[in-house]
């Protein structure tokens, strides 16, 4: 344990240190810019699981310290940080410190990058060279869109984006940009650890489900740096009044894994090289917002099947039913998520498809969420998968009591099937409480 509290001391207070003034010494200027924010949680499990292999403690305990700041060498060159520290009570979820660009695993560490990226900002033009964001799609509970950067997930209950190490280029054309990015390495998501309760039935947290036989364990091995295993991408994002949209295109590893057998002996899980066309528009009338989007992806070689995942939605902003309630505001979002294909051919050494790893292949998403006054808030909401007919149903209560700390109350339900997105994690319902502290 003192290992793991030195090495996120030492993520985090590298940027507390004591040092010269900003205006001074430009280079130690995000020390004196940095901003934090500290998040503690506690769950509580009420059901335990029957697998012994499985960490199943009833109380589970989180922390994470995020540290956001810049470095300005000059009016147009900038340094942007953020690092977060991860401090679990569950253990063999995390190990070590800070990952390199070429990854290795999708194990989390206790201290790592959520940006490091320098950015040359012309005016004109900017250029961004480094582990930053990289985000699409206009829908609101989900965007088939947006799966360019990675997440930390090894704690879904507290997933968070952790950006793409990427070179990129932006383009201002009045209120709309243009981009192109190259993403040189294979970056992935961080999942949860072979005994976290998480890992659901099936045995692997990427999958619902997979039947591949009596002793078949698939390795997961990540492509090498080569230009043809790069991902390159290019964006469009508009804003007009009253409306938004965006185009992209992207050629490189598909979102979404398969398992493969590469010969009698060896089975893999594999993201395939795909090309992707997605794009997708959002309406504002009055109270109202109208969105849709939709990504098509067409995999290489068979591998995969040939689908476009979309999403079409709806909001609105209500002050009038609101006020008769003595409360703020009220505003509901529902969205439908389905799927279409064009080709379901697969190649034969493709023993499992991605479609027990695509999610919302036919379902609806909904959330209420409710200001009651400046300090409190509560928020409802779930998802029913149609055709599997597993669900979940969450439900939060906010306090702000200062505009740096709010407290928060959550609980979440899981119903289903074993071998369905939500109901692998049945014996996971959860309530948990704990605060957001930023200084």
């Amino acid at each position: 344990m003192t290992i793991r509290l030195t090495g996120v001391a030492l993520a985090i207070g590298m940027l507390a240190a004591p040092a010269a003034r900003a205006e001074d010494r430009p280079l130690f200027g995000f020390i004196d810019n940095a901003g934090y924010e500290l998040s503690v949680f506690g769950a509580h499990f009420p059901t335990g699981l029957s697998r012994r292999d499985v960490d199943d403690d009833a109380v589970d305990g989180w922390a994470r310290l995020m540290a956001t700041t810049r470095a300005d060498f000059t009016d147009e060159l900038s340094l942007k940080i953020k690092v977060f520290g991860i401090l679990p009570t569950t253990e063999g979820d995390h190990r070590g410190a800070f990952s390199l660009p070429r990854q290795q695993s999708t194990h989390a560490h206790y201290a790592d990058f959520a940006r490091l990226a320098l950015s040359y900002d012309a005016g004109p033009f900017a250029v961004i060279l480094g582990k930053s964001d990289l985000s699409a799609g206009l829908s609101t509970l989900y965007s088939p869109a947006d799966r360019f950067e990675t997440t930390y997930a090894a704690n879904p209950m507290h997933a968070f984006k952790t950006g793409v190490w990427q070179a990129r280029l932006d383009v201002p054309l009045g209120d709309d940009t243009l981009s192109a990015a190259v993403l040189p390495f294979d970056n992935r998501s961080l999942t949860p650890g072979v005994h976290s309760r998480w890992q659901g039935s099936s045995g692997n947290y990427l999958f619902n489900r997979l039947n591949l036989g009596v002793g078949v364990q698939p390795t997961e091995p990540f492509r090498d740096s080569d230009p043809k295993n790069w991902g390159y991408l290019a964006k469009y994002k508009a804003a007009r009044s009253g409306y938004d949209f965006f185009l992209l295109a992207h050629h490189g590893p598909s979102a979404f894994p398969i398992v493969y057998q590469q010969n009698p002996f060896k089975t893999e899980i594999l993201y395939p090289l795909a090309e992707t066309l997605a794009g997708g528009a959002s309406v504002t009338v009055d109270h109202w917002e109208f969105h849709g989007e939709a990504s098509y992806q067409n995999t290489r070689l068979n591998r995969d099947q040939d689908f476009a995942k979309y999403v079409f939605g709806v909001s609105y902003r209500d002050s009038v039913l609101a006020g008769l309630l003595g409360w703020e505001e009220i505003q509901p979002v529902l969205e439908y998520a389905g799927e279409a294909f064009t080709d379901k051919t697969l190649s034969a050494r493709t023993t499992a498809d991605s479609s027990a790893a695509r999610p919302f292949r036919d379902a609806v998403l909904a959330r209420l969420e409710a200001r009651i006054s400046d300090r409190w808030k509560w928020t409802i909401g779930g998802s029913l998968n149609l055709v599997d007919r597993d669900s979940t149903l969450a439900a939060s209560l906010e306090y702000k009591h200062t505009d740096n700390l709010t407290l928060r109350l959550d609980a979440r339900h899981f119903e289903g099937n074993g071998d369905t997105q939500f109901g692998r994690w049945r014996n996971n319902d959860f309530i948990e409480l704990g605060f957001e502290w930023k200084f």
